[in-house]
């Protein structure tokens, strides 16, 4: 072994020992090691509750005591709640979950738990109806704004004209199925970057003119959910993408967040979503 060489092959280290390793490494020493095993201790909570309504509320319980402003999304179709998880994060509020025609009363009673003043709805009335939004007005006295366009694309790129983002990076998800768009929501939430919604062959005319003004464009999800054909329609595209939805979202961690710095990792139907 020559001088300023050191072997660790063979000797398990733990993660905590990658700082002394690093300061080696800074003073020119030339290390050999094993990967380092993460031995730290995770503590686990669940957030749960007996529907998907009642887990929104259990989840908002978890992150806000009130809020002035609540978003109000469908709780059996993705696409607008995803989409909306960026303008929510900007606004500092929960998003909460409806039925098509009726406000369940899990999501009434956490709308007056936080003392709420104003709701925006997200979809058309074909996904939240007029009587979700006259109950709302009329019943809880709340202002109410809703964000809409003629189908999820159009109501992605409506709310991402709310989220008023710098236009020098934009995220392009599949539009029909949510574990990509799921994975990414919380990076594209924390840095204020907008999710639009695609085909999986061609690029809605909507999506189109509007993340055309971006500089850079990522694409989540490999070529079986987003062709090369729709990235070469957007600016400066890079693709992080996976052999399935497991690995797709192991690869948004580790090419958007730098290891070991995140204090939460939430984990939602076998689906990594990751929460600085």
């Amino acid at each position: 072994m020559e001088v300023g060489e050191i072997n660790l092959k063979g000797n398990p280290l733990s993660i905590t020992n990658q700082t002394t390793i690093n300061q080696l490494k800074g003073k020119g020493v030339k290390i050999s090691y094993d990967t380092l095993i993460d031995d730290r201790v995770v503590s686990t909570t669940r957030l749960s509750g007996s529907s998907r309504y009642s887990t929104a509320v259990s989840i908002s319980k978890q992150g806000f005591e009130k809020s002035d402003q609540v978003v109000i999304a469908r709780g059996d179709s993705f696409p607008d709640a995803l989409a909306g998880v960026p303008y929510a994060y900007k606004l500092n509020a929960p998003i909460l979950l409806t039925n098509g025609s009726e406000l369940p009363s899990d999501t009434i009673n956490e709308i007056k738990r936080l003392e709420a003043k104003k709701v925006t709805i997200l979809g058309g009335e074909a996904a939240v109806s007029t009587s979700v939004e006259r109950y709302i007005k009329n019943t809880l006295k709340l202002s109410v704004e809703r964000i809409a366009g003629t189908d999820r694309f159009e109501t992605a790129a409506k709310i991402n004209e709310k989220l008023t983002p710098t236009k020098n990076q934009a995220i392009l998800v599949y539009g029909y199925n949510f574990p990509d768009a799921l994975s990414i929501a919380s990076y594209a939430a924390k840095n204020g970057i907008p999710i639009y919604l695609t085909d999986k062959e061609t690029i809605p005319s909507i999506t189109f003119n509007s993340i055309k003004s971006y500089k850079q464009t990522i694409i989540v999800g490999g070529t079986a959910v987003i062709t090369n054909k729709v990235a070469d329609k957007v600016n400066n595209p890079s693709r992080i993408g996976g052999k399935n939805r497991y690995d797709t979202a192991a690869k948004i961690y580790s090419s958007l967040m730098s290891p070991y710095n995140s204090d939460h990792v939430f984990l939602e139907m076998a689906m990594v979503l990751l929460i600085l």
